[in-house]
């Protein structure tokens, strides 16, 4: 089916040529049903808007005010889209929230809660 408005199909894009891509556009759509992907923030770190799906898969770990969150719908995620473009938040504050996150700390947090499940089950 033939869009009604202007579409480039840039087909596959390395690694190299990622940030290039997030700094020139003017807002980006991450749907992710099951689990929070690490995309909304690399996407953050850039300074470019990110629309995510709702739910708790992402809202527990993106921070509230960084990403615009939208149901899962054709209908909501165009106007949070459209939200981002027109109203978009500071760059520097979404490259803020993307930078707090870093795979020690986040390795970090998930072995203290294996460390209190292990915890818990040894005194039961």
């Amino acid at each position: 089916r033939a869009f009604t408005f202007p579409v480039t199909n840039l087909g596959f894009i390395g690694e190299d040529r990622l940030n290039t891509l997030y700094n020139q556009s003017a807002a980006a759509l991450v749907v992710s049903l099951t689990n929070c992907s690490l995309l909304p923030l690399e996407i953050m770190a850039t300074g470019c808007p990110v629309v995510v799906t709702a739910g708790e898969n992402n809202e527990k770990i993106l921070p509230p005010d960084s990403a615009i969150f939208a149901l899962a719908s054709p209908h909501h995620l165009a106007k949070a889209l459209e939200q981002a473009v027109k109203h978009p938040p500071k760059q520097e504050d979404l490259i803020a929230a993307a930078h707090q996150f870093s795979w020690e700390a986040e390795t970090a947090r998930v072995e203290a809660i294996l460390k209190r499940i292990a915890l818990a089950r040894a005194g039961s």
